[in-house]
């Protein structure tokens, strides 16, 4: 997945921006992010658009793990995951699966050592 911003210097910069303009930081704008994509990416909260619930998640579950937080990282990631059945999309998979190696430099969590095996079987599965 592409990051959300990129550090520059002592400045963060929108990434692709050009224009340089200063951000707080970068737990900012993940945050910003996590606030935006929580009420689109809960089950439920789309059932006419799973493909885009599913997205949204991976993209939520993304943010959770840049700003350290694995314990909600695993818990969008397993609501993710009870979406598979309901998506074809190749992109939603390719996110879902681009997640793992993320997790994986986390495995050291009990909540995401607990959460990889599930990961793993839903991956094989698609």
């Amino acid at each position: 997945m592409k990051p959300l911003v990129t550090a520059t210097g002592p400045e963060v910069r929108k990434a692709g921006s050009g224009r340089g303009r200063p951000m707080p930081t970068v737990a900012w704008g993940v945050g910003e992010a996590v606030g935006l994509l929580a009420p689109i990416s809960t089950v439920g909260a789309r059932p006419d658009s799973p493909r885009s619930a599913l997205l949204h998640a991976t993209f939520l579950t993304h943010a959770h793990l840049l700003r350290g937080d694995t314990e909600a990282a695993v818990d969008t990631g397993r609501a993710a995951l009870t979406r598979l059945d309901e998506v074809q999309s190749i992109r939603a998979l390719t996110y879902l699966r681009r997640l793992r190696p993320a997790f994986a430099r986390r495995s050291r969590s009990p909540a995401v050592a607990a959460f990889l095996p599930h990961l793993d079987t839903a991956l094989a599965q698609t």
